[in-house]
Formats: C-alpha cells, sequence, structure tokens
C-alpha cells in the first residue's frame, strides 16, 4: 500500500488505513516494512507499506525454492552481497540443510545460500522459462523493485528493494510493529 505523503506514515497505520489480507487478524500485533519509494522509478516521495501477512498470502501462492541461484527461474536464491541479513544468515541451513558457510571474498562463490527472494506481489512463476524470462505467449515478466527474502521454509526474514537510483543495489527495508486495527 502506498502511504498518501499529507498524512504520512503514522498516521496511515494508525488510522487502519492499510488493507487487511488472509491471516490479518484485528487487534494484534503485526510486522509492518516501511520502504521509501514507490513501484514506480519517479515515485521517490511515496512510502510504500506492507504487513507481513500480505506477504505471508504471497508467498502462500509461491514455489519452495528448488535451487540456489541467483539469477534465471524464480525464486532466486539471495547471496546477501550488501550484508544486510548478516546476523541472520549465520543461523539459518541451505536447502541441503548444511550450515551457513562464509566465504573470504563474498560474492566470488564461496558463501553458501541460505536465503531467498520473491516478488512482493502476485507474479506468475508457471509463465517463466528456465532462465527467468517469460516463456513464449505469456506477458513480460516484471518482479518490480521490492522482494520478500525469506529461509529454506519460505518463513519472511524481512524486505530489500531496489532504491530509485539502481536496479542492482538493494537495501533492507525498516520494520515497525504495530495492532492491526
Amino acid at each position: 500500500m502506498q502511504v498518501d505523503p499529507d498524512i504520512g506514515v503514522e498516521a496511515t497505520i494508525k488510522r487502519g488505513l492499510l488493507p487487511h489480507m488472509d491471516g490479518c487478524k484485528q487487534d494484534e500485533y503485526c510486522t509492518i516494512f516501511q520502504i521509501p519509494r514507490g513501484y514506480e522509478r519517479h515515485d521517490s516521495s511515496i512510502t510504500t507499506l506492507f504487513r507481513i501477512c500480505h506477504l505471508q498470502y504471497i508467498l502462500k501462492h509461491a514455489p519452495r525454492p528448488s535451487n540456489s541461484k541467483s539469477r534465471g527461474k524464480r525464486p532466486h536464491g539471495h547471496g546477501d552481497n550488501e550484508n544486510l541479513f548478516k546476523d541472520e544468515r549465520v543461523t539459518l541451513l541451505t536447502l541441503d540443510g548444511e550450515a551457513f558457510q562464509d566465504s573470504p571474498t563474498p560474492g566470488k562463490g564461496g558463501r553458501t545460500t541460505v536465503m531467498w527472494t520473491y516478488p512482493a506481489k502476485v507474479y506468475d512463476y508457471s509463465s517463466q522459462n528456465t532462465k527467468g524470462h517469460a516463456k513464449p505467449g505469456y506477458p513480460a515478466l516484471d518482479p518490480g523493485p521490492f522482494r520478500i527474502v525469506t529461509n529454506r521454509d519460505m518463513e519472511v526474514l524481512g524486505m530489500i528493494y531496489h532504491p530509485i537510483f539502481s536496479d542492482t543495489l538493494f537495501l533492507r527495508a525498516s520494520e515497525c510493529t504495530t495492532t492491526t486495527s
């Protein structure tokens, strides 16, 4: 959900203007991820919010991770080259159940994959080819700028996003906990 800049993030949350999804319960505490940009490149004055239950709803309709590749068919393995999940990744396991191993030179193939990213929107995984592009006859696939970061069991660890100035760099979304009412 994009926040109206005239009322701000806190007022949006307090007024209960975030939509409820399956699994969201009134009057319970809920994690909210806050991203200082909109979906479009020019949306730098907009803040986008995601409820954890919204992300869980998206993941419920997504495939489980099946490989550790950081490119190609989604979901992608996430190497965390920006070190945004440094504390979390040391406790996680690979798809084969192995403990995390770090490389002396991150990003050079020595770090084991223990996290995966999913587009933070409804995404047609069945229409992608082995390279992650749309199969012939399907519309182009656009994952958008926001990603859900999970462990091998598809539990949400956080969110990342591409800042407006880069299609390759990721930044971590801030998190807050609030009631859902």
